[in-house]
């Protein structure tokens, strides 16, 4: 079981919520090369891998709920579902 988030975690976690619900959705927010996802969240949390902790909340959030937020990944991965079989 997981431990209940600090409260350095919850700042963290709101910030970043507002970044998105500022831009419109997720997928919105990549508005240039030092504002990208990832930069921002480096930005938040030092210690934030893009290829360990990305994959990681990836199968957190579960795929499904990421198809039911993201429309255009939902597109995407359709699109690859549809050629592949």
């Amino acid at each position: 079981m997981r431990s209940p988030p600090t409260l350095p975690e919850c700042r963290t976690a709101s910030r970043l919520h507002h970044v998105v619900t500022s831009a419109g959705g997720p997928e919105l927010v990549n508005d240039g090369v030092d504002t990208a996802p990832s930069k921002r969240i480096s930005a938040a949390l030092p210690r934030y891998s893009k290829t360990i902790d990305g994959p990681l909340c990836i199968q957190e959030l579960g795929l499904a709920k990421l198809r039911a937020t993201c429309p255009h990944l939902d597109a995407w991965l359709t699109e690859l579902e549809r050629r592949v079989g």
